[in-house]
């Protein structure tokens, strides 16, 4: 029994916190659903044909695209969300020994409803990309000093902006306990100088020759990915003296230590993470300062991947092999051009 439990506590770590989350959600719709059309119960459609479960499956995907079970919309979902949805609930189906109800009887997913969600795909609408943040607002942001948090916050983003960073690896984010992607520490950044590293505590820590950055965990199981970035001759956006700068401040801090957040900061007394959100609201900040006609961007086209994307576009435009750019964003495929 105890090989048991160990081999279902096993099975729950191997997915994160998310795709449990999103696989509750889709079951719960479901059940919703079922007893919606008089089902009851029944919710694993026993004794019906599979034409009969096809069916079903159908209207429940009709339901979850005109978003019955979501907040009100003008538009309905998308078709990526219907088959994410269909496909957890099939999970769930898998894992209790039923078959698959999408599949028909030669085990293919079934004529009619990939006919169905092929129509959805057609009428979807065009995919709106997150702007690239250009490099004249990070520029901005770290030679202004408008409140407290702009200097942490203009660093902290500049950092994220070298390594192309997703905004959970350097800044809090919500349900961060829940995902792959680990955040920064400040035992995941290390200088080197003349070939050997430098300890946080020496005052030569921003004449280091490089920094580099490990990530512990990212999505898709990677770990302990190390990108190294060198000294540049730029007074504000050069990776060594950011690092620097936040390392040393963090550091300070009373009851920090290597396992301290890249994140950190002191405001107002108190020691609080810089979210996500407010990285944004400052990048959004220093669009509308520069100028959103001047940019060609409005306000709210920054969003949470702007700084990755930004990154990819500005070492595009500076001539860096895309095998160069997939190695320091981590991209495991050419999904990065997208961003440019």
């Amino acid at each position: 029994m105890a090989d048991l439990a160990t081999a279902t506590a096993s099975r729950q770590t191997a997915v994160g916190g998310n795709t449990l989350d999103n696989e509750t959600r889709a079951w719960n719709r479901y059940s919703e659903y079922c007893r919606s059309i008089g089902l009851g119960d029944n919710l694993f459609l026993e004794d019906m044909s599979k034409t009969h479960r096809i069916e079903i499956i159908g209207g429940f995907a009709v339901a979850v695209r005109q978003g019955r079970f979501s907040r009100p919309r003008d538009a309905p979902l998308a078709e990526s969300t219907v088959s994410d949805t269909l496909n957890h609930v099939a999970a769930i189906f898998r894992e209790n020994g039923h078959d698959d109800p999408k599949r028909d009887a030669e085990r293919n997913v079934a004529r009619l409803l990939r006919r169905q969600l092929r129509s959805y795909k057609k009428d979807n609408p065009k995919e709106v990309q997150q702007t690239a943040l250009p490099v004249c607002v990070l520029r901005l942001i770290l030679s202004s000093n408008f409140t407290e948090l702009c200097q942490p916050m203009g660093k902290l983003a500049g950092a994220a902006h070298f390594w192309a960073m997703h905004s959970c690896e350097y800044a809090k984010v919500p349900k961060a306990e829940q995902r792959q992607t680990k955040q920064l520490c400040i035992r995941n950044i290390v200088f080197i100088k003349d070939g050997e590293s430098i300890d946080h505590k020496s005052p030569a820590l921003h004449l280091a020759d490089c920094v580099l950055v490990t990530f512990e965990q990212q999505k898709y199981d990677r770990k302990a990915d190390t990108v190294t970035q060198w000294r540049t001759s730029d007074e504000l956006l050069c990776p060594i003296k950011m690092w620097a700068s936040l390392i040393r401040r963090i550091s300070s801090y009373k009851g920090t230590s290597k396992d301290s957040p890249v994140s950190l900061v002191q405001y107002k007394g108190k020691i609080i993470n810089i979210t996500g959100e407010m990285i944004i609201d400052l990048c959004r900040d220093g669009v509308v300062a520069i100028g959103e006609t001047k940019l060609g961007i409005r306000r709210s086209e920054i969003r949470t991947r702007s700084i990755r994307s930004g990154a990819a576009m500005a070492m595009y435009l500076a001539g860096v092999p895309v095998f160069s750019i997939m190695l320091i964003g981590r991209w495991s495929s050419t999904a990065f051009l997208k961003y440019i």
